[in-house]
């Protein structure tokens, strides 16, 4: 049994920093007060560029992984054994919902500047992992001498399993 942890922090990422201000009859933008994908460029902090057209490296990435695992070995005389592993597991970062899209602020997901809006879990995440691997040695020609042990004897057969949690799904939409 055993726990594994880990932390990132300073981690590069790439910010979109034009992302569309958000508009209401209270607060108008450029005389704007409703929130459209038409008006998305008359939203920008900075007209004359794409809302996605203006990225900024940053060192404020970061993560945790959390983690539990066990293991089982089981050796039989016969020649017979098992291994069986599972790992309980979380990982969260700050760029969870889309590392590709977010990293490289092409259409990056949520909001680009709160960073607590975009930690949560990571798109590669595989919070429950269950492998079984097994060898079975055939036991004829075991006691053969010579060339018929060299060819027929220490045959054996091998395998691993494996079952995992699929990963995180983000639902993106307007």
């Amino acid at each position: 049994l055993g726990y594994v942890g880990t932390r990132g922090t300073d981690l590069l990422r790439m910010v979109s920093v034009n992302q569309a201000l958000l508009a209401s009859v209270t607060n108008p933008i450029r005389g704007v007060t409703t929130n459209t994908v038409a008006n998305i460029q008359t939203r920008v902090p900075f007209p004359g560029w794409t809302a996605s057209g203006l990225q900024q490296v940053q060192s404020k990435g970061r993560m945790r992984y959390n983690a539990f695992e066990s293991s089982l070995t089981r050796r039989f005389t016969n020649g017979t054994q098992f291994l069986v592993s599972y790992t309980w597991s979380k990982t969260l970062d700050s760029e969870g919902a889309n590392v590709d899209s977010n990293s490289s602020a092409v259409n990056g997901i949520g909001n680009q500047v709160d960073d607590l809006a975009r930690y949560g879990p990571a798109n590669f995440s595989r919070p429950h992992r269950l492998i079984v691997s097994y060898v079975y040695e055939f036991p004829w020609m075991k006691n053969a001498e010579g060339l018929k042990r060299a060819l027929f004897g220490n045959w054996s057969v091998t395998g691993v399993t494996t079952f995992q949690a699929g990963h995180p799904l983000t639902l993106t939409g307007n």
